[in-house]
């Protein structure tokens, strides 16, 4: 029987752009409709349940079924994060339908309840997959085979405290995946020039030396626009790479002994295409057997190596867990024997019961494998390979456990598998997957809570207010109650409330950062109360607010759906959290705020009373700036970044590991302005330069005409300073944009539109031609065009041709936007009739005279001075609207639309492939894709770091940074950098955060400064300075110098305005050059930190 919760009367699916197009950069609208459209059924509503159904509305699916006779208990609140206390004790599944609906509020969800006493075969036909989340996975085994049985999809995850696992069965019939990495979705098209196709048996294929290719053997290419050799590009099939010679070439499964020659001095492109894969599965009670689990030890800097981790099956990576994954896979089946016989789970941290699972699993693995023990020589040696008495014994520990992390992990990955399972894309996980967080205990097993501490009190009859929440029942059973103490002192800071950002949020609420059992934490609505500093907090930092696009990769905008757009992001997620959670007892302070040197607010003090920050940005700018702060005042950071299936937790603890900024970071594909102005010849350069084209004409030309309006002769003053040239073009800019060509009405922006084109793209390429002609020869005698010089074709503007018409029509719309002008769509004006009246001037290439320009310049910039003074007429108040591109990138469709068609009309121009949307916005806008699964991985990973953090871990093999490919599937953790030595004295070695701690208690001169080094250190300082501003150097002028020594440290500092000394600074980070007075010699030091007295 299904009990409807949010119904629709009309069940058609759609597919809304604006919210989903961070995610149709990763699959299309087709993929996104047929998620919406499969029936899933979630059996289990516990936090990992949860997690699944939360990540799976997000993604879009419409058609979730839940299932649990179960009732809710405390265990379930530490990662159930829509109940709460009061929930307790009812069923979990309609109580978290009630939870769903009142959450999001969405009507197009289709959530319903699946009301039985058991699951027969008979209920399981209605749905495309099933997943399973409440039961040990061994016990699915007559589950399993009825999805089998009927071609459903079946996946099964297990949460028990420290240890995770997943297992997937897409069925009997061969399972087609259409792209298996997924990376022509996430990354723009794998394009190459070619430059030469030899005439062989298996040809080779030579490449532009510009920036090489990405290319792997096995891969399958086609061509487009060779010359000459015109048969390579009308073969029906695509052709295999048999070999990589090196970066810029490759041989290919392709006899070209009969084909015409590769023409000389041309150009052409090479694109891989994705082939579609068969993959086969076993049943679950098969691989409970023999489990299909493949380990690998890969270091940090091959994990990206693609074509190694496709020959794999599975990838949970850590070099210090070899054979880890057969060992949990023992483990977790004695566990299930252990509650089958004991009809309970193994106690917290009760020796008999390890007893017990060790003597279970022994004999496990004597029935699994017989023959590991047949060689006497090997036995212990293989049998070690399945069976390890310390994860036994751990995995008894803490399996009674229900982390919110675990779930975010478990969650992230599952979701993901029911991706795959509804469209065919991305290798699928074959078949079973572990993971275990042991190392989030403490490094001593002395320092191990004791079965006692873990022991759960009643607070309905306690009034101990030391006593720990229900919320946290779950948490204690593994931590204990002092450890979840020291988790409410914690002061943490999120810098970033994306779609990580706000599932780390939820995390660290989740597991007590900043729980407050005496209910006075601050109200997030009240910006000048800032909580209680003497309690733990959570601080979240964002300055921008909600996008359309946020609605469904940021967990905690989405709730009440279109309303929170607009909205601050700091603001909302507060009060979401708190009201999610059903307490003001989570100290949460949000910032909506820029993060700046110069900030009033974030400043030293602000820094020092945090414990850490996790970091949760793109731009690197910002995370270079957090870094430097990390390192200043020596917090750990927690680092994490997305895009699209890939992502990565950097754990940063000082003075241990090496910080962010040491660490070499992907970087980002830069191509030289020429190429992308004068000689494009691939498709990313063409999708730059239509980039270029939208922020110089609709936001700096705007920009720089309302400055020109605000204070008009100070612009004319610095313009009449200014060369020749640039004032004529600056003051030609001003009469055309303000006098000349100052629209007013939409008809005058069709107009200047029209015109527009022209100029791009005929009469530009006109006068290139001019300049350059055909014939032209370089100074070695070779051709000036071929090769990366395409020969442009000037285009000739058609009403027919639509790619014409909406240039103009996007073109028309912006301008009328910049001016206040109400714009228009094809459907409300005729554009094509319009464009047929407008006369185009004939446009005559310029023969430029160098003698006679610079008289032609001064006497034009003139008359443009004249016009100016006697024709400009607009009101004091009147100012341009320029377009804030990052802003309305996403709600402005006619922005996309100008780079797009721009993009390729240029490519038309030089011959180039043309580009998708989807490849022009992550190229070219630099928008990055988003899921939530993967979000949800790595918010699970870095509160696991988070753990070890809190538990003031010391080893540096305790902490992981990780890597994860959810597309392939693939996670990598690997024990980060060590801290490098960057400069010794007299043998002491110095990392960076090493630096001279000076606090007098007062204010000193800077003579003073300076004698302390001399007799503290035995120092000479010969040159010092902060930050850019030299305060004193050896060479200087020698009266300044002596004034300088006898100025106060502070005084110093304000002296220098770039500076921006203000009251809330709390130290001065200096830098000096040194003579070491023992040795005579010139010496590298630390800088100093200098504490400011106002």
């Amino acid at each position: 029987m299904l009990s409807s919760g949010i119904l629709e009367e009309k069940k058609e699916f759609g597919v809304s752009n604006n919210i989903f197009n961070k995610q149709l950069l990763m699959f299309n609208e087709n993929d996104l409709k047929t998620l919406q459209s499969t029936s899933i059924l979630i059996v289990g509503l516990s936090g990992l349940g949860i997690e699944i159904v939360k990540n799976l509305i997000l993604i879009g699916a419409k058609n979730l079924t839940l299932f649990d006779n179960e009732n809710l208990s405390s265990f379930d609140l530490s990662s159930h994060y829509f109940c709460n206390e009061e929930n307790i004790g009812q069923n979990r599944a309609k109580i978290s339908l009630q939870k769903l609906n009142e959450f999001y509020n969405e009507k197009e969800m289709f959530l319903k309840i699946l009301e039985c006493n058991e699951l027969t075969e008979n209920l399981l036909l209605k749905f495309q997959i099933i997943i399973f989340t409440n039961s040990h996975i061994p016990n699915l085994v007559e589950l399993n085979n009825i999805c089998r049985k009927n071609n459903i999809k079946f996946i099964a995850g297990e949460n028990r405290g420290l240890v995770g696992s997943v297992f997937c069965d897409f069925g009997c019939q061969p399972f087609i995946v259409k792209e298996d990495s997924g990376e022509l979705t996430t990354e723009k098209k794998n394009t190459s020039a070619v430059i030469n196709i030899t005439n062989e048996v298996e040809a080779t294929v030579k490449l532009d030396d510009y920036h090489g290719h990405k290319f792997q053997e096995g891969d399958y290419v086609i061509f487009d626009k060779i010359e000459g050799m015109n048969e390579i590009n009308n073969l029906q099939y695509p052709i295999k790479i048999n070999y990589i010679l090196g970066r810029y070439s490759f041989k290919i499964n392709l006899d070209t002994t009969n084909f015409k020659k590769f023409k000389e001095n041309s150009l052409g492109y090479v694109r891989q295409v994705k082939m579609p894969m068969s993959h086969s599965f076993k049943s679950l009670n098969e691989e409970l057997k023999n489990p299909t689990i493949t380990t690998t030890r890969i270091g940090e800097d091959q994990c990206e190596d693609q074509q190694q981790l496709k020959q794999q099956q599975l990838f949970v990576v850590n070099s210090s867990k070899i054979n880890r994954q057969q060992q949990l896979h023992v483990a977790m089946l004695a566990l299930t024997e252990f509650e089958k016989r004991n009809l309970t789970l193994p106690k917290p941290f009760n020796k008999q019961d390890v007893k017990e699972m060790i003597g279970i699993a022994k004999q496990i693995v004597k029935e699994l494998k017989p023959q590991l023990l047949l060689d006497n020589n090997n036995e212990e040696e293989k049998e070690n390979v399945y069976f390890n008495e310390k994860v036994i014994e751990l995995l008894s520990f803490t399996c009674r456990g229900n982390l919110s992390p675990m779930a975010s992990f478990l969650g992230g990955i599952i979701s993901q598998e029911v991706i795959k399972a509804c469209i065919g894309k991305y290798t699928p996980l074959k078949q079973f997957l572990y993971f275990d967080a042991f190392d989030c205990l403490p490094e001593e097993e002395c320092n191990f809570p004791t079965e006692e501490e873990c022991q759960l009190v009643s607070l309905e009859n306690n009034d101990d207010k030391n006593e720990c929440s229900k919320r946290f029942d779950g948490q204690v059973v593994v931590f204990g109650k002092k450890f979840q103490k020291k988790l409410e002192k914690e002061k943490q800071c999120i810098v970033g409330l994306g779609s990580i950002g706000c599932e780390i949020l939820k995390n660290y609420a989740m597991i007590g950062v900043g729980f407050n059992n005496n209910n006075n934490s601050s109200d997030s609505g009240d910006s000048n109360n800032r909580g209680d500093c003497n309690n733990g907090s959570i601080t979240i930092i964002d300055y921008k607010n909600i996008k359309p696009s946020n609605l469904n990769t940021q967990f905690l905008y989405s709730t009440n759906n279109r309303n929170n757009i607009g909205k601050e992001k700091v603001t909302v997620a507060s009060k979401i959290i708190k009201t999610m959670l059903n307490n003001n007892n989570n100290n949460i302070i949000p910032y909506h705020e820029k993060i700046t040197d110069d900030s009033k607010v974030f400043h030293d003090e602000f820094w020092e009373n945090l414990t850490g920050i996790t970091l949760a940005v793109d731009d690197i700018k910002t995370r270079c700036h957090i870094d430097g702060i990390c390192v200043f005042h020596k917090k750990p950071l927690i680092e994490t970044g997305a895009n699209g299936n890939k992502g990565n937790v950097q754990v940063v603890i000082p003075p241990l590991t090496e910080s962010f900024g040491k660490i070499d970071d992907l970087n980002e594909e830069m191509f030289s302005i020429s190429y992308i102005r004068n000689s494009p010849h691939l498709p990313e350069q063409c999708m730059l330069w239509g980039e270029d084209l939208l922020t110089r004409y609709f936001k700096e030309e705007p920009i720089e005409m309302n400055s020109f309006l605000k204070d008009k002769e100070a612009v004319l003053v610095e313009l009449d300073q200014s060369t020749g040239f640039s004032k004529y073009l600056k003051s030609k800019q001003i009469v055309e944009s303000l006098i000349l060509k100052k629209p007013n009405d939409f008809d005058d922006c069709v107009v200047w539109a029209r015109n527009l084109f022209e100029q791009l793209f005929n009469n530009n390429i006109q006068q290139l031609l001019h300049n350059f002609p055909l014939d032209m020869l370089t100074t070695s005698g070779l051709p000036f065009w071929g090769g990366s010089r395409r020969i442009p074709t000037p285009l000739i503007f058609n009403v027919k041709n639509p790619k014409h018409v909406d240039f103009v029509i996007a073109t028309a719309n912006l301008r009328a936007k910049n001016y206040g002008i109400k714009g228009y769509n094809k459907d409300e004006y005729d554009f094509v009739k319009v464009l047929e009246k407008i006369i185009v001037p004939e446009f005559h290439p310029i023969t430029h005279s160098n003698d006679d320009n610079t008289n032609e310049e001064e006497e034009n910039y003139r008359n443009h001075l004249k016009m100016i003074d006697t024709q400009l007429k607009v009101d004091d108040n009147y100012f341009l609207k320029p377009i804030n591109v990052e802003n309305e990138m996403e709600e402005d469709n006619y922005c996309l639309d100008f780079v797009e068609i721009c993009c390729n009309l240029r490519a038309n121009v030089y011959s180039i492939p043309e580009s998708n949307r989807n490849e022009i916005v992550m190229t070219a806008l630099k928008i990055i894709p988003r899921t939530i699964t993967t979000a949800s991985i790595l918010s699970g990973l870095a509160t696991f770091e988070l753990y070890k953090i809190v538990q003031q871990s010391k080893k540096i093999s305790t902490y992981n940074s990780s890597y994860i490919n959810t597309s392939l599937p693939f996670i990598s953790l690997f024990e980060p950098k060590e801290a490098t030595i960057v400069t010794r004295l007299r043998d002491q070695p110095f990392t960076i955060y090493d630096m001279f701690y000076i606090d007098e208690g007062r204010d000193i001169t800077l003579k003073e400064f300076m004698d302390i080094f001399k007799e503290r250190y035995g120092l000479e300082i010969t040159m010092m300075s902060c930050g850019t501003n030299m305060l004193y150097s050896f060479f200087g002028a020698k009266k300044k110098m002596e004034e300088r020594l006898k100025s106060k440290m502070i005084q110093l500092a304000k002296s220098f305005d770039s500076l921006a000394i203000s009251s809330y600074q709390k130290y001065l980070k200096i830098e000096f050059c040194c003579d070491d007075l023992m040795s005579g010699e010139d010496v590298d030091v630390p800088g100093a930190k200098y504490r400011l007295y106002h």
